[in-house]
């Protein structure tokens, strides 16, 4: 029967429970509900996604999407291997391929 209620929140033999339990979602459903509080569930009801991006270079790359030229995607390559390469190595070996 629980699971076929259309409801928040549902307490078997008690009556405050789901409210009092801090780590579970509480609110309402249809005209009895005004979103989500608790739980990370309500913490995100109170919550806006954003995307936040941050160029890691000093210096600005003017994007060239079309024409490519024949050394763009090697030069994309090392750009990607230099910032994201694992060990001070592999960003070596990038900046050298970027140097070429």
């Amino acid at each position: 029967m629980a699971a076929a209620l259309e409801a928040g929140a549902t307490c078997i033999n008690d009556f405050g429970l789901c409210y009092l339990n801090q780590d579970l979602p509480f609110g309402g459903v249809k005209y009895s509900g005004f979103g989500r509080m608790n739980g990370r569930d309500g913490l995100r009801a109170y919550t806006n996604a954003k995307a936040v991006l941050s160029d890691r270079l000093p210096f600005p790359i003017v994007p060239r999407l079309y024409p490519v030229g024949p050394r763009d995607y090697a030069k994309a390559r090392h750009t990607i291997r230099l910032m994201f390469g694992r060990g001070l190595g592999a960003k070596l070996r990038a900046l050298l391929g970027l140097m070429r």
